[in-house]
């Protein structure tokens, strides 16, 4: 698992220590506990395994979660050849087939633009 410290140093710069916590944990399982504890949140990133099942499988948990109105953000996706991104195929795919919209978003990183979606709920 990753390091927190970068994000931690971050929110501390930005003075949003007390607006957001860090987790290190198994996204899945995670998700689940929320789930079961019945929080909901104003927005969800999605940001972990670059692998579309894993992402798929906390889409299906997050979309618990939710107050409406809010939003999830889903990170490093590749909607059009112009952004990069490995983990959306599958999102984008039930997106779809349900008619839900989407938003495309992105994000320079200096070599490429990695794409990001958003779901509004």
């Amino acid at each position: 698992m990753e390091d927190l410290q970068v994000q931690a140093d971050v929110l501390g710069r930005k003075d949003m220590t007390e607006h957001a916590v860090l987790v290190e944990s198994d996204s899945l399982v995670f998700l689940d506990t929320l789930v079961a504890m019945k929080a909901n949140f104003d927005l969800i990133l999605l940001d972990s395994a670059s692998d579309p099942v894993h992402i798929l499988n906390e889409w299906d948990r997050a979309v618990k979660l939710i107050k409406k109105p809010s939003v999830i953000l889903i990170d490093d996706v590749a909607y059009d050849e112009e952004t990069a991104g490995t983990k959306g195929s599958l999102i984008i795919e039930r997106l779809n087939a349900v008619c839900m919209p989407w938003r495309k978003l992105k994000r320079w990183t200096g070599y490429a633009y990695i794409g990001m979606i958003a779901i509004d709920f």
